[in-house]
C-alpha cells in the first residue's frame, strides 16, 4: 500500500514509476503554461491546444485531462469545432512514448550536457546561415563583375571603331576628298569655257548687227543724196 500511495498525483494512481514521473511532468508543464498564457483568450488557448495536441507530449490522465478541459471550452465555438484535431490518447505508453519520457528525465537530469548540445546545434545551425549569407555574397559580386565588364565593353567599343576608322581610313578619306575637289574643279572650267565661248558668240553676232546697221544707214543716205 505505501508503494502505491507513493506513486498518487493529482487524484490519479499511477502503476510504475516512470509513468508516474511523465506525470509530474505534465502536471509542471500545466502550471508553466497557466502562468505565462491568458487562457481566457480564446485565439491564445488555441494555440496552447494545437501545440500541445501536435507534439503528443501529454499521455497520462493528467495532460489528458488538461487537453480535454481546454477542448470542452474551445467546442463551443462551432467554428471551433469545425477545424479541432482530436486529442491523442494511449491506453498504454508505446516505446516511442517511453523514450520520449527518458529523453525529458535526461534534460532534467543532465541540463549541462544538454545546454551543450544545443550550443553545438546551435553552432551548426550558425555555421550553415553563415555560409549560405557568404555563399549569396559571392554570387552577388559575379553578378556585378558581369555587368560592369559589359558595361565597359559598351563604352570602349563605339571609342575603339572610330580610332580605327581615323587610323585606318583617314588617308582615303583625304584621297576621296581630294578626288571630289578636283571633279569639282574640272567641271567649274568646263562651265567657264562655255560661258566664255557663248560671250564671244554673243559679241560677234552683236558686232555683225552693228555693221549691217550702219552699212544700211550709210546706203540710205547715199540712195537719199543721189534723190536729191
Amino acid at each position: 500500500m505505501a508503494d502505491k500511495k507513493r506513486y498518487i498525483l493529482d487524484g490519479y494512481r499511477f502503476d510504475d514509476s516512470e509513468s508516474f514521473e511523465q506525470g509530474k511532468r505534465e502536471f509542471n508543464r500545466i502550471t508553466e503554461i497557466k502562468s505565462e498564457n491568458d487562457l481566457k483568450d480564446e485565439t491564445g488557448l488555441r494555440q496552447v491546444y494545437d501545440s500541445l495536441v501536435e507534439s503528443e507530449e501529454f499521455v497520462t490522465p493528467i495532460g489528458i485531462g488538461f487537453l480535454r478541459e481546454v477542448q470542452k471550452r474551445l467546442v463551443k465555438n462551432p467554428e471551433q469545432r469545425k477545424t479541432m484535431k482530436a486529442i491523442p490518447f494511449f491506453s498504454q505508453m508505446t516505446d516511442i512514448k517511453k523514450e520520449k519520457i527518458e529523453e525529458e528525465k535526461n534534460k532534467q537530469e543532465f541540463p549541462e550536457k544538454n545546454t551543450e548540445s544545443d550550443k553545438s546545434d546551435n553552432k551548426s545551425d550558425d555555421e550553415e546561415s553563415y555560409i549560405a549569407i557568404i555563399n549569396n555574397f559571392k554570387q552577388k559580386m559575379r553578378n556585378y563583375r558581369i555587368i560592369v565588364i559589359f558595361m565597359a565593353i559598351m563604352l570602349i567599343v563605339p571609342f575603339g571603331i572610330v580610332a580605327y576608322d581615323k587610323i585606318f581610313y583617314s588617308n582615303e578619306l583625304e584621297e576621296a576628298l581630294v578626288n571630289e575637289y578636283a571633279s569639282w574643279k574640272e567641271e567649274l572650267t568646263k562651265k567657264e569655257q562655255e560661258l566664255n565661248e557663248r560671250e564671244r558668240l554673243f559679241e560677234g553676232i552683236a558686232d555683225k548687227e552693228i555693221n549691217s546697221e550702219i552699212k544700211a544707214g550709210e546706203e540710205n543716205g547715199e540712195s537719199q543724196n543721189s534723190g536729191s
